[in-house]
């Protein structure tokens, strides 16, 4: 694969990532604050399984234990993404874990998200849009 087709599909996956996700996100922070009074079940339960799916890939990835049998709904995680998480939580990477693990708890159990949940989905939204917006660059440069 040339240099730029390979920046190219890095470029999409990291956006499709960050779409997806945000997305995601944006619905649950919707039931968050409002009480899931505008919020469809069908969007909700899809955000909640997509936002599952990625928080389970990121632990396997990290380096905490995940089930075998929890890895068929795992989301793929661009690995520029993975490696500016990386970067961000280098100092606390232990409390980052920990936060994920209750965060994939929670997810699992169904249970209402916590504040820090929804802050802790919004430090990955952050850092996905972070690596769309610098492989865009990167692709433009060329």
């Amino acid at each position: 694969m040339s240099d730029m087709s390979s920046l190219s599909h890095e470029y999409a996956s990291t956006t499709d990532f960050s779409h997806h996700v945000n997305q995601a996100v944006l619905v649950l922070k919707k039931q968050h604050i409002g009480g899931g009074k505008s919020v469809d079940a069908k969007d909700l339960a899809d955000a909640s399984v997509l936002i599952h799916g990625m928080v389970r890939r990121l632990l396997q990835r990290l380096g905490a234990a995940v089930e075998p049998s929890q890895s068929q709904d795992m989301v793929a995680i661009p690995e520029d993404v993975l490696a500016r998480l990386e970067e961000k939580q280098r100092g606390n990477m232990e409390y980052f874990l920990d936060d994920l693990t209750k965060l994939e708890e929670s997810l699992s159990k169904r249970s209402e998200l916590r504040s820090s949940d929804i802050e802790l989905l919004d430090t990955v939204c952050e850092v996905a849009d972070a690596s769309a917006s610098a492989t865009f660059r990167k692709l433009w440069r060329r």
